[in-house]
């Protein structure tokens, strides 16, 4: 379950907290919130997560280009 992960971006920092997981056909997208961009959906898939560390309760993402409104 990914929800409490804290999201960090390799660019960008730490995104926020996985609060909701919405499972669809094709592939899961975790809701993370509380960061600085306010609301980002990220896809679940091998291009956008590069790691997932359970224990430490953290996802390292690589964001693909217009998943998040820079400022």
């Amino acid at each position: 379950d990914p929800v409490g992960l804290v999201v960090r971006d390799e660019a960008r920092g730490e995104l926020g907290v996985v609060e909701d997981e919405i499972v669809t056909g094709a592939n899961d997208v975790w809701v993370v919130r509380g960061g600085p961009y306010g609301e980002v959906l990220i896809p679940v898939i091998d291009q956008v997560i590069v790691r997932i560390d359970w224990d430490a309760m953290t996802a390292d993402v690589r964001l693909l280009p217009g998943l998040i409104e820079e400022r």
